[in-house]
């Protein structure tokens, strides 16, 4: 998604989703990274399906907080922001303010918001692509395509700003 591409694909996205999301007890019973658990929730999420929390509960110590060993999990705390982001925006904004008070629900929503929501979709692909390429797992046919679609959608904004302006 923070590449920029996954539009390309939403139908054969949707497919697979829709095909896997029956099983997906089964998909993640064996899983026991953080990352690859907020990727899949994001993901199904996203696609509009109602993936329960309880997934997350693997990663929580007996005093329900997330366990200290995930400190070092940088890759899976991201990821935990942007559950945490998404679980905000799907939350209506009075009871969420009114469960945790207004101030905190701001402030929550202001350090989660920020970093990666402050910016363009494309400005993010772009922070992304170049991320993604300095990661040793990266596929090259990937990058081959995200980075001419990243400079294509950059060349389309361009033209209509300066229809706007005319």
């Amino acid at each position: 998604m923070s590449i920029g591409i996954s539009y390309y694909f939403d139908t054969e996205i949707a497919e697979i989703l829709n095909l896997s999301f029956p099983k997906l007890d089964d998909i993640i019973a064996g899983e026991d990274d953080l990352e690859t658990i907020s990727t899949i929730f994001e993901v199904f999420i996203v696609y509009g399906h109602n993936m329960s929390c309880d997934a997350f509960d693997r990663f929580r110590g007996e005093d329900s907080r997330f366990k200290e060993t995930l400190a070092r999990d940088v890759r899976g705390m991201d990821e935990a922001l942007s559950f945490t982001r998404n679980h905000l925006d799907s939350l209506d904004g009075d009871n969420a303010s009114s469960a945790i008070g207004p101030h905190l629900f701001k402030h929550i929503q202001n350090t989660l918001y920020k970093p990666r929501y402050g910016n363009i979709e494309v400005l993010v692909a772009r922070e992304y692509i170049s991320y993604y390429e300095q990661d040793e797992s990266h596929n090259e046919i990937i990058l081959k395509f995200a980075k001419p679609n990243f400079n294509f959608c950059l060349f389309l904004y361009i033209e209509e700003l300066k229809t706007l302006t005319r």
